[in-house]
């Protein structure tokens, strides 16, 4: 609509304004909407608005009509605090609205802006629907502005809406129960009837008048009409609301009549069930410590009474929204119980007292666990701040003491239970046993107090009493339940501190509380230090796992499960590598076990520890030759297509893939005739391929070395050969030096001479350096010298030639220079030929000084 339709809209409104005599303004269209019915209950419904075309959702709430003076609006409160508006938009007299199929109502803004509604029940939507005509019918009364048929209701809709309003339940009596049931089960086939049904039960207390007549009509023997009774709360319950409940459940007689009612069951004629004998009985309550507020004592019946109704009773007619709805009920109940029994000082302090006492007696100890498990397991449906404090009151009034009462009784269920309370409170604030251990830890600095009898009072010893309680459990404990358990509680506690709360989000308080942090990491210090060596005892003194028996192997699983765990998410085992060592050693016997889960728990290790540290696990393995018992279990299961078989495959896929190559060489090498017993899996086979292309391509580095130096000496001695020749030439023609300065003509002829001259020097001086290595060959085996030993004597006499032939270059190159003066001077040849004789190298050895001093003369 534009802003001009909106303005003379405005102004019809204004035109039949009136003025009362006491001067106020009254509208005839506020006489008109003060006719028309607001809804009395708020529809559930989400808010859409159009956004780049897609409905985008503005939030969830409670749609309701509201009409102030001559303005009539749909509304909608937020559901989370009610206050909260999400929409209000006025009900115009413009044809903008229009209703989808059976939830939905949608228009356009006077701004432009489309929005919706969508309701969670379509009779919602149809009375919400049928306020916005009424709105509309009544402000076209006053302007005279008519609307289109099309925006009504349809007569469908409308025929529906009628017929919830007109009806009717039958008369609470006997002679009814027939036509009541008939009633109820026709009104549940509509969202809209179904609804009617429910606002008639709840205004009419209809519901506690039919359980009026239970009794009666149980006295009377009257079975057809117990049955018909039982079919109608069955329907009753199906209504999901909590004002039906709520007058059900407020006291003992009605709840009972409720459970007496779905006695007479009419699916099961031949068959009555005893839910009120089971629930009268109140030997199966017992006190252990007495509750003195009678109100708390009422709400634990009652929370013991609707959970036997949800659990037992209703079980077979409740859907999700009942169950949500019975579940609150007990959740509030709960609640109210926990928040009075954590500041019960006299009802904690008698409970736990029970532990300081060595006189009580041990059934009512035993009771006492589970009562402290019950108060545990509820507080966990609870919010983590209340949970919290509860757990934080249990410690100050001594629960390490119960908990050590219960983790060494001789009963398997009492041993259960503590280990339960145990993970419950670890779970929810493993700092609470990291500052108690923090605060005792001084008092057992002796190392030899981890292994000692306490002696302390159970109070001084608890945080110490527990840890040695735990291990001795992992120890000797022959239910695999507890074993998990307290093999989870050790996990929870040397989490390091924050880590553990990606699986809980509760304890996510520990990665900003740097007390907590520094408790956790002192705790696992600690655990390190004193307790690690006792809890891999058993497995550090394993001998043969065939000889010792199902309870025994599955302690040492879980002991394997937890130094993994430990490997995985410490650094610190890496400063115990004598006890790692030994680990190794032990877990790989247990290889050998026939178990399959046991096989799986060794290799696991194994692979965890690779996984985590490479180099500190792989040298342990090496060193205590590990890998013949991977191999033999390898080459034992390598035809299966089991857990194992894949378990080992994965193993040696990492080692292929992470491993060095000098582990692969090794294990190539030690383990050769394995691998081709293997090399038909491709694991192996890629393997085997590596190392020998590694292999391979090393003999083809060495040989391109050995060609090169092979080519290097080639290269020397023509060098020499050539650097001999040319020295030649400067040196002897020296003799007849001025008798060619005269002429032209006659130096020509007599450089002639000089190159004939050069010819024999260079024969010369070669003779004399093959004699020079001959003669080091010679000396090499007449003292028996190997070629490794007699190399460097090759390297050094090959210098002493090369600093030979350098010198006779600088000779060769003066000599040019002087032959371009024309004053050719060269020395005698013997100066050169007696520097490079073998008897110049003695032994073969000659030194690198005097050769350079005796070689460079002949430049000087």
């Amino acid at each position: 609509m534009s802003d001009l339709d909106e303005k003379d809209a405005d102004k019809e409104v204004e035109e039949h304004d009136e003025v009362t005599e006491d001067g106020n303004s009254l509208s005839p269209v506020a006489k008109a909407l003060s006719q028309v019915e607001v809804p009395k209950t708020a529809r559930r419904v989400k808010v859409y608005e159009m956004e780049f075309d897609n409905w985008a959702d503005c939030g969830t709430g409670y749609c309701s009509g509201l009409i102030e003076d001559s303005l009539a609006f749909l509304i909608v409160h937020s559901e989370i605090d009610n206050e909260t508006v999400l929409l209000k938009t006025q009900i115009i007299n413009e044809d903008i609205y229009s209703r989808q199929e059976d939830t939905l109502i949608v228009w356009q803004e006077l701004d432009g802006s489309d929005m919706a509604l969508s309701f969670q029940e379509a009779v919602g939507c149809i009375e919400m629907w049928t306020f916005l005509v009424d709105v509309q019918k009544a402000i076209s009364t006053v302007t005279g502005k008519p609307i289109k048929e099309d925006s009504l209701l349809d007569e469908a809709a409308l025929a529906q809406h009628n017929l919830s309003e007109s009806m009717v339940l039958p008369a609470a009596e006997l002679s009814n129960f027939a036509e009541i049931n008939e009633f109820v089960l026709c009104a549940m086939q509509s969202l809209t009837t179904r609804e009617a049904l429910r606002k008639l039960i709840v205004s009419d207390h209809y519901a506690e008048r039919l359980l009026e007549l239970f009794s009666l009509c149980e006295d009377l023997e009257n079975t057809q009409d117990l049955y018909l009774l039982c079919s109608i709360f069955k329907s009753f319950i199906q209504l999901n609301d909590d004002a039906f409940f709520e007058p059900l459940i407020r006291n003992d007689e009605t709840l009972l009549a409720l459970a007496g009612v779905f006695e007479y069951d009419p699916e099961f004629p031949n068959f009555k069930a005893k839910h009120r004998e089971y629930l009268m009985d109140n030997s199966r309550f017992k006190e252990v410590v007495p509750i003195r507020d009678p109100e708390v004592l009422k709400k634990i019946h009652q929370t013991f009474k609707l959970q036997y109704l949800r659990d037992v009773i209703f079980s077979r007619v409740l859907d999700d929204p009942t169950f949500c709805v019975l579940n609150s009920f007990i959740f509030f109940n709960q609640a109210d119980i926990i928040k009075h029994l954590q500041h019960d000082d006299v009802f904690l302090n008698e409970l736990f007292g029970l532990y300081s006492n060595p006189d009580e007696n041990d059934q009512r100890k035993q009771d006492g666990i589970l009562l402290i498990q019950q108060i545990c397991q509820i507080a966990q449906s609870l919010q983590s701040q209340s949970c919290g404090v509860l757990y934080t009151e249990f410690v100050k009034r001594n629960l390490f003491s119960a908990l050590d009462y219960a983790m060494k009784h001789e009963n398997p269920v009492v041993r259960n239970t503590g280990s339960d309370i145990l993970i419950s409170i670890i779970d929810q604030n493993p700092s609470l046993i990291w500052k108690e251990f923090e605060n005792d830890v001084a008092k057992f600095e002796d190392e030899n107090t981890v292994d000692a009898e306490m002696q302390n009072t159970p109070s001084q010893n608890a945080q110490q009493s527990m840890l040695t309680s735990l291990i001795s459990m992992l120890h000797h404990e022959s239910s695999l339940g507890v074993l998990a358990q307290m093999t989870e509680a050790f996990k929870a506690l040397l989490s390091c501190p924050g880590s553990y709360g990606n699986e809980n989000i509760s304890r996510a308080y520990d990665m900003v509380n740097e007390t907590n942090i520094e408790n956790g990491l002192h705790f696992i210090d600690v655990f390190y230090q004193k307790f690690l060596d006792k809890l891999v005892q058993p497995l550090l003194q394993l001998e043969d796992p065939e000889a010792i028996g199902d309870e025994q192997l599955n302690v040492l699983s879980n002991i394997c499960e937890l130094v993994g765990f430990c490997m995985r998410s410490h650094e610190n085992w890496l400063h115990k590598r004598e006890t790692f060592s030994g680990l190794s050693r032990s877990v790989a016997k247990l290889l050998h076990c026939t178990k399959k889960h046991v096989q799986l728990t060794a290799l696991r290790f194994f692979r965890t520890g690779v996984g985590a540290h490479w180099d500190t696990m792989i040298s342990l393995m090496l060193e205590n030759h590990s890998f013949d018992a991977i191999f033999e279990l390898m080459l034992s299961v390598r035809t299966g297509s089991n857990l194992v078989t894949s378990a080992c495959l994965e193993f040696f896929e990492f080692v292929k893939n992470e491993g060095t190559m000098p582990v692969l060489l090794f294990l190539y090498s030690n383990y050769q005739d394995k691998l081709s017993v293997l090399q038909s899996l491709h694991t192996f086979a890629d393997l085997i391929n590596t190392v020998q292309s590694y292999q391979q391509s090393q003999r083809q580095t060495t040989e391109n070395l050995d060609n090169t130096e092979n080519n290097q000496e080639v290269a020397k001695n023509d060098i020499s050969t050539e650097a001999s020749i040319s020295e030649t030439k400067d040196k002897e023609p020296s003799a007849d030096e001025n008798a060619f300065t005269e002429a032209e003509d006659t130096h020509l002829s007599e450089k002639t001479v000089i190159s004939e001259s050069l010819t024999l020097q260079s024969e010369f001086v070669g003779d004399s350096i093959d004699g020079q290595e001959q003669h080091i060959e010679n000396t090499e085996e007449e003292n028996g010298l190997s070629d490794d030993e007699a190399s460097p004597k090759k390297r050094q006499a090959r210098e002493q030639v090369s600093q030979a032939t350098e010198a006779k270059f600088d000779v060769n190159g003066l000599a040019d220079l002087e032959d371009s003066k024309g004053l050719l001077s060269l020395p005698a040849t013997n100066e050169i030929t007696d520097d490079i004789t073998p008897e110049s190298v003695p032994d073969a050895t000659p030194k690198e000084e005097n050769t350079h001093q005796e070689t460079s003369s002949p430049a000087s």
